[in-house]
C-alpha cells in the first residue's frame, strides 16, 4: 500500500460549568453547526466574503476545513468528523460531565489545537437549544489512553494511525458484519435506498479517495480501488439487517429544516476481503455516505471467524 496519511480519533471529555446543556434528537448536526459559525469568527480576515472562492487569503485553515473544493470548484469531503456519544440524555445539568469525538484527516491534524480552542469557545458562550448551557474542555484524548490535552499542561504529541496498520489484520476472517450505529444515506439513482455490500465499498473507496486527493500529499492508486471493489463483489451470503430512518436539523444559514434520511442497523458479507480490509478499519473513523461531517454514516466493524 502506497497511501498512508495519518488520521485519529480524539475524544473530548467536557463538562456543563453553568446552566443546563439541553440537546436536539440530532446532536452531531447541532454541534457541527456551532463549530462551523465559530470557527469561521475565529479565523476568517475577510468575514465580510460571502464566498471563500472568492478570497486570496493562503493557506487558510477555515477554508481547508470548510469550503475545499476541486479544481471545477466542486465541494470535496471535509477532512473531519465528528461524533457523539451514544448518551440518550436530552438535558445534562451543571456539574455533569460528557464526551464526543473528533476525527482528523492528513492535514487537517495540524488543526488539533485551534479545533480545541473552537470547542472551548462554544463552550464558553453557551451551546444547546437556546445556548442553554456553557461547559469547559477537561481533556483530550485517544482511543489508546494517549492524553494529548489538559488545560493545566497544554497539548502534546498527538499520535496519529494509518492504513497500514491495518494490513494482514483479515487473517483468519471469514466474513464482515458493519454496524451502523448511525444513518448511512447512500443515494443510487438519486434516491436513498437500502445499501448493498457494494454500494457501501464503493461510497468508502470514493470518499478516501477524494479526501487522499485534497487533503494529504498522498494518493490511492486506482488498481487498489478496483482490487477493493473486486472482493466485495465476489461476497457470498450478504445478509442486510439495514431499515429506513431519519434525521433532521434546522441550518441557520439556509434557514430551514434540511432533512437526512438513512439507514441504520448491520450487513454481513462473507468473502476473502484481505485487500479490502484495511480500507474498512479506516471506514470505521471516517465513516461513509453523505453527512459525514456531521457524524453520519457511522459504523462498527466485525471480523467474522472461520
Amino acid at each position: 500500500m502506497n497511501a498512508s496519511p495519518g488520521f485519529q480519533r480524539f475524544i473530548i471529555k467536557a463538562k456543563v460549568i453553568e446552566g443546563c446543556l439541553k440537546l436536539p434528537r440530532f446532536k452531531g448536526a447541532s454541534l457541527r453547526g456551532a463549530f462551523g459559525q465559530t470557527f469561521r469568527k475565529a479565523v476568517c480576515q475577510k468575514r465580510l466574503l460571502d464566498d471563500c472562492l472568492a478570497c486570496d487569503v493562503s493557506p487558510c485553515p477555515y477554508r481547508e476545513a470548510f469550503q475545499s473544493t476541486d479544481q471545477k470548484g466542486r465541494g470535496v469531503p471535509r477532512p473531519f468528523v465528528i461524533e457523539l456519544p451514544f448518551d440518550q440524555r436530552s438535558e445534562i445539568p451543571a456539574g455533569e460531565s460528557f464526551e464526543f469525538a473528533l476525527v482528523l484527516f492528513g492535514r487537517s491534524l495540524s488543526f488539533l489545537p485551534l479545533f480545541i480552542m473552537v470547542f472551548d469557545e462554544i463552550g464558553k458562550r453557551g451551546f444547546g437549544i437556546g445556548k442553554s448551557g456553557c461547559f469547559n474542555i477537561q481533556s483530550v484524548t485517544t482511543p489508546e489512553n494517549a492524553t494529548v490535552y489538559t488545560p493545566g499542561s497544554g497539548f502534546g504529541a498527538a499520535p496519529s494511525r494509518c492504513v497500514a496498520e491495518f494490513q494482514g489484520g483479515y487473517t483468519g476472517g471469514k466474513g464482515v458484519l458493519l454496524h451502523f450505529i448511525t444513518p448511512v444515506q447512500i443515494r443510487r439513482q438519486g434516491r436513498v435506498e437500502i445499501p448493498t455490500f457494494v454500494d457501501i465499498v464503493s461510497a468508502l473507496m470514493r470518499r478516501l479517495k477524494l479526501l487522499y486527493r485534497f487533503h494529504s500529499d498522498e494518493r490511492i492508486d486506482q488498481e487498489i480501488v478496483e482490487s477493493a471493489l473486486d472482493e466485495a463483489r465476489r461476497a457470498v451470503n450478504e445478509q442486510s439487517l439495514l431499515f429506513h430512518t431519519v434525521l433532521s436539523r434546522f441550518s441557520s444559514r439556509q434557514k430551514q429544516r434540511i432533512i437526512y434520511p438513512g439507514c441504520v442497523g448491520k450487513i454481513f458479507a462473507e468473502g476473502d476481503f484481505s485487500s479490502l480490509y484495511p480500507w474498512l478499519a479506516v471506514g470505521e473513523y471516517v465513516h461513509v455516505g453523505k453527512g459525514c461531517s456531521f457524524g453520519l454514516g457511522q459504523y462498527k466493524l466485525t471480523i467474522l471467524e472461520s
